[in-house]
C-alpha cells in the first residue's frame, strides 16, 4: 500500500511568486536582446547605406576621370609638315645664295676679270626670284578637329575611352563623349523625379560635340555637379568655362585644351529604407589631360629644350 505521507519540502515544486520573478525576469531580458539586435541591424543598413552611397559617388568619379585622361586634341598635322617643310626650304634656298655669293666674291678677288656677282642679271633675277618665293609663301593654318566645350555643370569632349560593350563590334576607340545635369524618373518608382547626370556618348567626331550620340543615367538624386578648369598659361587658374571652337571665349581658350578638370560631386539619398531620413554623399577629384596637343605650349616646349641643349653643347666647349 501507497502510503499518504507528506513529500518532504526539498522535493516541492516552484510556487506561482517565483514563477512569475523568473517569467518577468526572462521578459525583461528579452526585450533588451529584442532592442539591441534591432539598433544593431540598423546600424548595419546605415552603414552598408552609407558605404554604397559614397562608392556610388567615387566610381562616378572613376568613369570621368578616365574619359578626360584619354582626351585628345587631334590637329591637322599634314599643314604642320607642309609649313615645316616650306621653312625650311626657304631657308636651305637663303643658305645656299649667302654661300654662293660669297664664294663668286672670292673668286673675283683671285681673278679681277671675272665679273662682279652683283652685277651679274642673271644672278640677280635668281636671288629676286628665291626673295620673292619667301615673301610670297602662306602658311597653311593648322586646323582642329576635335574639341573640348565646358560649362559649371556640363561638358562635350573627344575621347579614346570608347569601349565595345558587344563582341565583334565594328566601333572605333575614338569618340564624343558629354556630361550634363537633367530631371530623370526613379528607375524604382516612376511617380517620383530627381535631378540625374547623364553620360552621351557619340561613335562619331563633328563639328558639334554637344549633340548626337546615345545619353545613360549614371547617377540620380544629384545634390552638386560642379566643374572647373584649369589652362596652360603660366599662372593659370581654374575657371567655370572652356571653349576651344571658334566661338572660344578668350584666347586663353581657343584653340586649346584644358590641363586638367576639377570635378566635384554630391548625391542626397535615404540612409536606411525604413527611417526617411536622407544624407548628402560627396567626393571631388582633379582629372588630368594625357594629351592636350597645345600648340602654343608644344612650341615654347621645343624652343626650351633646344635653348637648353645649346647650353649643354656651350658647357661642353
Amino acid at each position: 500500500m501507497i502510503s499518504n505521507k507528506t513529500l518532504p519540502s526539498s522535493a516541492s515544486g516552484f510556487t506561482l511568486v517565483e514563477l512569475v520573478i523568473a517569467i518577468s525576469i526572462l521578459a525583461v531580458l528579452s526585450v533588451f536582446t529584442a532592442d539591441a539586435l534591432r539598433r544593431a541591424i540598423l546600424n548595419k543598413e546605415r552603414t552598408n547605406s552609407s558605404f554604397d552611397g559614397q562608392s556610388k559617388v567615387r566610381d562616378v568619379l572613376k568613369i570621368i576621370e578616365r574619359d578626360i585622361n584619354l582626351s585628345f586634341h587631334y590637329i591637322d598635322y599634314h599643314a604642320q609638315l607642309y609649313n615645316l617643310s616650306q621653312e625650311e626650304r626657304i631657308q636651305r634656298n637663303k643658305d645656299s645664295k649667302k654661300k654662293s655669293t660669297s664664294d663668286k666674291k672670292k673668286d673675283t678677288k683671285e681673278d679681277p676679270d671675272k665679273k662682279n656677282p652683283s652685277e651679274d642679271p642673271d644672278a640677280k633675277s635668281k636671288d629676286e626670284t628665291d626673295i620673292k618665293e619667301a615673301e610670297t609663301f602662306t602658311a597653311k593654318k593648322e586646323v582642329s578637329y576635335t574639341e573640348f566645350i565646358g560649362t559649371e555643370d556640363a561638358m562635350d569632349f573627344a575621347s579614346l575611352n570608347m569601349s565595345q560593350t558587344r563582341a565583334n563590334q565594328s566601333n572605333s576607340d575614338q569618340g564624343e563623349i558629354g556630361y550634363y545635369i537633367k530631371e530623370c524618373k526613379n528607375r524604382l518608382d516612376k511617380n517620383k523625379s530627381s535631378k540625374c547626370l547623364f553620360r552621351r556618348v557619340a561613335h562619331l567626331i563633328d563639328d558639334v560635340p554637344e549633340e548626337g550620340g546615345d545619353a545613360t543615367v549614371l547617377l540620380e538624386n544629384i545634390e552638386e555637379f560642379k566643374l572647373e578648369y584649369l589652362g596652360d598659361e603660366e599662372g593659370a587658374e581654374w575657371v567655370k568655362s572652356w571653349a576651344s571652337n571658334s566661338e572660344g571665349l578668350s584666347d586663353a581658350t581657343k584653340d586649346k585644351f584644358p590641363l586638367a578638370v576639377k570635378i566635384q560631386l554630391a548625391i542626397k539619398e535615404k540612409t536606411t529604407s525604413k527611417v526617411k531620413k536622407t544624407k548628402t554623399f560627396r567626393a571631388s577629384t582633379i582629372a588630368a589631360l594625357h594629351f592636350p596637343n597645345n600648340q602654343e605650349a608644344r612650341k615654347k616646349s621645343e624652343n626650351s629644350s633646344s635653348e637648353d641643349s645649346k647650353s649643354g653643347s656651350g658647357d661642353t666647349k
